[in-house]
C-alpha cells in the first residue's frame, strides 16, 4: 500500500476463484477513519487491483467501521460491516472486472 496511513482489519475470503481483502484505511495521526477499501487478486495472489471503496457504506455515520467475516454463499458473498456498538451483515457479488456489485442489507 502506498501513503502514510494505516492499513488495518484487513479480512479475507476465497470467493470463487478470487481473493477479496477488506481493510480499513486509517489516519494514525489524526485518529480519523478515511476509507472502507477491498482489493481482489486471482485464487493464487500473483495479480491484484487497485485498492476501491466501498461506495455502499458512509464513513460519516460512524467514527470506527471495518468489515468482518467475509464469506462465499450462493454465488456471491456474505460480510458484516461493524463499528463500534453497531453491525449489518450484507450481501454482493463480484463483477467480472473484480468489483462489488448487487450489494444489499440483509
Amino acid at each position: 500500500m502506498n501513503g502514510d496511513f494505516d492499513y488495518r482489519n484487513a479480512r479475507s475470503e476465497v470467493i470463487g476463484d478470487k481473493i477479496i481483502t477488506f481493510f480499513r484505511v486509517f489516519d494514525a495521526d489524526t485518529y480519523q477513519p478515511i476509507a472502507l477499501q477491498y482489493i481482489v487478486g486471482d485464487k493464487y495472489g500473483a495479480n491484484w487491483t487497485e485498492p476501491r471503496d466501498l461506495p455502499f457504506i458512509d464513513l460519516n455515520d460512524f467514527y470506527e467501521m471495518w468489515i468482518d467475516n467475509p464469506q462465499e454463499v450462493d454465488g456471491g458473498m456474505l460480510f458484516t460491516v461493524h463499528a463500534v456498538g453497531y453491525f449489518q451483515i450484507w450481501k454482493a457479488e463480484l463483477s467480472e472486472s473484480s468489483e462489488l456489485i448487487n450489494a444489499r442489507l440483509v
